[in-house]
């Protein structure tokens, strides 16, 4: 008879130590901001500003060449993040999808 195979053991080696330092001091105010148009005459545009607490709050938004547009408003605080979409696309409808509030412009 053959011998019984004999048994594999894996062994995990042993956690790294990782000491992580972290300091970024403060949060600093700021705002910044762009838009841009391509060369189709579709429209990008972005800002957003923080106090200097951490809480951020903003905008960013699509505009294409025929009109059709979607604005998000957000927020980012201690409170977690929230956002309001205001767009005008076909086939959109107001609701609250994932704490979330869509508003169809038309």
């Amino acid at each position: 008879a053959a011998p019984a195979p004999k048994p594999i053991v894996l062994q995990a080696p042993a956690p790294a130590r990782v000491q992580v330092e972290e300091n970024y001091g403060p949060a600093e105010p700021y705002t910044y901001g762009y838009q841009s148009t391509d060369e189709q005459g579709n429209t990008l545009s972005r800002s957003e500003t923080s106090d200097g607490s951490g809480a951020v709050r903003g905008s960013y938004s699509y505009t294409d060449a025929n009109g059709l547009n979607r604005i998000v408003e957000y927020v980012a605080d201690a409170g977690g993040y929230r956002a309001t979409v205001k767009t005008n696309e076909p086939g959109t409808a107001n609701a609250n999808p994932a704490d979330v509030q869509v508003n169809n412009k038309n």
